[in-house]
């Protein structure tokens, strides 16, 4: 859920909440909170310790939650930068699908996002369609949304690149051809800034593996690497 605003001092806003509906949810929260971070607190961490490595995600300016019965956590809410001069990629290639080089331009822009991911040894675990915020002005930053399950590693690894690349496109399926897949493939294949690649067969093989999204659930998506 999430709801918009303005602080005094600050730009406008956006406010992020988790409702943690059962007694199952509010009680593991306190078991589960250091060692598998999940709702707000796991979100503010992973977005501050996401700035820290070079991403691109919004600034966090506050984070809190409400307790109810016998003290327990029932909400949890983050204060984030409102990125309203950005549209979501979802949104740009639903418009465009009728032309596939347009969708090629699109998807192009979030090349240097996955770049960053790979670089910065993350693993996203969830990127969709809206994970992905394009600047509607050529001046301003492209961004990334949602790393309430992200986990990052000690190194890059192309084994994730093939699965945020595989991953990501398989949600754009309903607006791309086959062949604007392949050239996605290839594009970021040639993003990668090394010669010592694997054959490419092989990160076709990884890529394609993981571009079925009903396959590959949560708990699985967390532990690639």
């Amino acid at each position: 859920m999430k709801c918009e605003g303005q602080i005094s001092g600050l730009n406008s806003f956006v406010v992020k909440c988790w409702l943690l509906r059962n007694n199952r949810q509010r009680l593991s929260y306190y078991r589960k909170r250091y060692i598998q971070s999940r709702f707000g607190f796991g979100e503010v961490n992973a977005l501050l310790f996401a700035s820290d490595r070079g991403l691109k995600v919004p600034k966090v300016y506050g984070y809190g939650g409400i307790n109810g019965a016998f003290n327990l956590r029932k909400a949890e809410f983050l204060i984030m930068q409102d990125l309203d001069n950005h549209t979501d990629i979802g949104q740009l290639l639903e418009s465009n699908r009728r032309d596939q080089e347009e969708c090629k331009s699109v998807l192009r822009r979030a090349v240097p996002l996955f770049m960053k991911l790979y670089e910065s040894n993350c693993n996203h675990s969830d990127l969709n369609l809206g994970s992905i915020l394009l600047s509607n002005d050529s001046c301003c930053d492209d961004y990334l949304l949602d790393f309430e399950f992200s986990k990052f590693h000690k190194a890059p690894s192309l084994e994730l690149l093939m699965f945020h690349a595989g991953y990501f496109i398989d949600h754009c399926s309903d607006y791309l051809t086959e062949e604007t897949t392949d050239w996605w493939f290839r594009e970021v294949v040639e993003a990668i800034k090394t010669c010592d690649l694997p054959a490419e067969k092989h990160l076709k093989d990884r890529f394609n593996f993981h571009r079925d999204r009903y396959l590959l659930r949560r708990k699985k998506r967390m532990k690639v690497y």
